[in-house]
């Protein structure tokens, strides 16, 4: 029986990275990361900077979540879309 998976979709300025449950996934945007449903942490690193940010997120499964990374502004934010 496959259990059916949660999605996340990760987006950043360019030379952002995205690391799940502290496993680097690469850099974004990362438009498809499959996820066992349940409570995942997200990090961002802004490698120009040296900046992170990041969040924790509840992830149903066949549930498809858009998180951005923003490093522009005078703190970093995460944002989450459903």
């Amino acid at each position: 029986e496959t259990r059916a998976m949660g999605h996340v979709a990760l987006y950043g300025d360019p030379g952002t990275r995205a690391l799940v449950d502290g496993v680097s996934k690469g850099n974004c945007p990362l438009a498809d990361v499959p996820l066992e449903p349940g409570e995942h942490d997200i990090r961002f690193v802004f490698d120009v900077t040296g900046d992170t940010s990041g969040t924790r997120v509840n992830v149903k499964a066949n549930e498809h979540v858009r998180l951005r990374a923003d490093f522009t502004g005078a703190t970093p934010t995460v944002r989450i879309q459903r």
